[in-house]
C-alpha cells in the first residue's frame, strides 16, 4: 500500500499541474485603452511579450504561448545557436535595472518552419523557441502569461495592436521600454497591389504572399512596427481575450505613408504551432 507521504507528494504534484494548466491565456493585468498613437505600454498590459536577447542586446520580440515556448519570426533566429539566446518577460524595461517582475529564461531549442526560405522570400516566417525552464505564470502576479491562439479560419480585420522594444522610427533610437501601437488592417488585394507596383519598378518579384501574410497601415503613415519589433506579437481581442493573429515580419522602413507593415498570418500556422508546442487553443 502506498505510504501517506507518497500519496501526499502525488496529490501535491497533481494539484500543481492542475493549477498550472488553469492559467487563462490572453489576460492582461492592466488592459490598456485603445491605442490611437504609439505610447509606452502599461505594467502587465502585454504579459505574453518577450524580448529576444544575445546577452543583454535585444534584437527581436516574441510571444509566450506556453510556460516553456515562445513564438517568433523565423528570420530572427534562423541559423542561430540556441545557446546564445535568452528571452526576457514580465518587464517594461529591456535593460538594467529591470522591473522586479522580470523573468529571464534561456533557449534550448529553435524550430524554424520547414518551408521558410529567407532572403527575398519571407513566406512561412515563423519559429518556435523551447526554453530550458518554465516561466512562472502563477507566481508572476499577472505580469507573465500566455497569449491565446486564434481559430485557424480567423481573418484579422479592423485594428491590430502591436507591441515591441524596437526603434521609435526608421533609423531612429531604440525605445527604452516596451511600447505599443494600434494600426488598421488593410485587405490583401490592396497590400498586394502596393508591393507589386513597388517591386515591379525594380524588376523584382512581389514578396507579398496573401496565403501566408497580411498587412496593416495607418493612412498618412507614422504608426507601425519598426526595427527591433520583428518577431513580436500582433494581437486582437475577442471575447475580452488577446489572440495572437500576427507576427511582425517585414516592411519598407516603418510608419511609411505608402508601404504597409507585413505580418505572418498566425491563424494559418495554428496547426503547426500546436504540433511543435504544448500550447492549446483558447
Amino acid at each position: 500500500m502506498p505510504s501517506v507521504a507518497l500519496l501526499t507528494a502525488v496529490l501535491v504534484a497533481l494539484l500543481a499541474q492542475a493549477t498550472h494548466g488553469a492559467v487563462q491565456c490572453g489576460v492582461s493585468r492592466t488592459p490598456g485603452r485603445r491605442i490611437v498613437g504609439g505610447r509606452e505600454a502599461l505594467p502587465g498590459e502585454f504579459p505574453w511579450q518577450v524580448a529576444l536577447r544575445i546577452r543583454e542586446f535585444v534584437f527581436c520580440g516574441g510571444a509566450i504561448v506556453s510556460p516553456t515556448e515562445v513564438v517568433t519570426a523565423a528570420h530572427c533566429v534562423e541559423g542561430m545557436s540556441p545557446k546564445r539566446l535568452n528571452v526576457l518577460a514580465g518587464t517594461l524595461k529591456k535593460s538594467a535595472p529591470l522591473d522586479d517582475t522580470a523573468q529571464e529564461r534561456w533557449v534550448k531549442e529553435i524550430t524554424v518552419h520547414e518551408k521558410f526560405v529567407g532572403n527575398d522570400n519571407l513566406s512561412n516566417d515563423i519559429a518556435v523557441l523551447k526554453l530550458n525552464d518554465s516561466f512562472d505564470f502563477e507566481g508572476s502576479g499577472g505580469f507573465v502569461g500566455p497569449v491565446c491562439l486564434p481559430e485557424e479560419n480567423y481573418k484579422a480585420e479592423a485594428l491590430l495592436t502591436v507591441s515591441g522594444y524596437g526603434t521609435l522610427f526608421a533609423g531612429g533610437p531604440v525605445a527604452g521600454q516596451l511600447r505599443a501601437v494600434s494600426v488598421p488592417v488593410i485587405n490583401d488585394e490592396k497590400c498586394g497591389r502596393i508591393y507589386k507596383e513597388a517591386f515591379d519598378s525594380f524588376h523584382q518579384d512581389n514578396p507579398f504572399d496573401a496565403d501566408a501574410m497580411f498587412c496593416a497601415m495607418q493612412e498618412g503613415g507614422g504608426k507601425d512596427s519598426c526595427q527591433g519589433d520583428s518577431g513580436g506579437p500582433a494581437i486582437q481581442r475577442r471575447g475580452g481575450l488577446a489572440e495572437l493573429v500576427g507576427v511582425v515580419s517585414w516592411g519598407v522602413g516603418c510608419g511609411h505613408s505608402r508601404f504597409p507593415g507585413v505580418y505572418t498570418e498566425v491563424p494559418r500556422y495554428v496547426p503547426w504551432i500546436l504540433e511543435h508546442t504544448s500550447a492549446t487553443k483558447g
